[in-house]
């Protein structure tokens, strides 16, 4: 991608093909980024928008493998932190990343993993580089305390 104007041509060529293919709107204006850097970006919106246009809906636990693992109440206190990485693992290699804010214990942690996050469905979309992120709070919300 070069930065003279014939590559800035080619990036707006480009945002309006994919308005036009898929409704996404981009505001015009001048962009700080480097040309080849837009021109990935568009690329990868352009990607996550054909995937969406026909991905099906999954659960976290399918997304993920479909892994067996232990119950939350079958695991001794000092097997919690293992089984606790472990899952951890496997979510971030099939790029879902799970959020905790405040002081939640690795147990807590795990049994919302296994008997809640597993069962939520997400867009079944496979992209480099991108992420499925859920955020703790979103299962168990704080008092207006806490907030």
């Amino acid at each position: 991608m070069r930065e003279d104007e014939s590559g800035r041509d080619l990036i707006e060529d480009k945002k309006r093909a994919i308005e036009r293919e898929f409704g996404c709107t981009f505001h015009n204006g001048n962009s700080d980024l480097p040309p080849e850097v837009e021109w990935d970006w568009l690329h990868y919106v352009e990607e996550f928008e054909r995937q969406h246009r026909v991905c099906r809906q999954t659960t976290v636990r399918r997304f993920i493998g479909d892994p067996v693992l232990p119950s939350p109440d079958s695991l001794r206190p000092e097997q919690v932190p293992g089984e606790l990485e472990r899952l951890l693992d496997l979510l971030a290699d099939n790029a879902v990343i799970v959020h905790f804010c405040g002081d939640v214990s690795e147990r807590e942690m795990y049994r919302v993993l296994v008997t809640e996050l597993l069962q939520e469905m997400m867009d079944d979309i496979r992209i480099p580089g991108m992420t499925h992120n859920f955020l703790y709070e979103d299962f168990h919300a704080g008092t207006e305390e806490d907030l």
